[in-house]
């Protein structure tokens, strides 16, 4: 669990089918879900207050 840089977000990582997902904290509602398919998720991180980067042991992904 990692707040957002402007801590009106929160990004959850799992080991689940979609293994990250990002809660808004002014509705409480989920509004994001990345799945990153065959290759997995080792990590998430921000990049900034709109951006995610995704690392798994193919590639790294940036999300806009």
């Amino acid at each position: 669990m990692e707040w957002s840089p402007d801590s009106q977000h929160i990004l959850f990582y799992t080991s689940s089918s979609i293994p990250v997902c990002v809660l808004s904290m002014q509705n409480g509602k989920i509004i994001c879900n990345i799945g990153n398919g065959n290759a997995g998720c080792l990590k998430a991180t921000w990049a900034d207050n709109e951006h995610i980067i995704t690392f798994s042991e193919m590639k790294v992904i940036l999300f806009f």
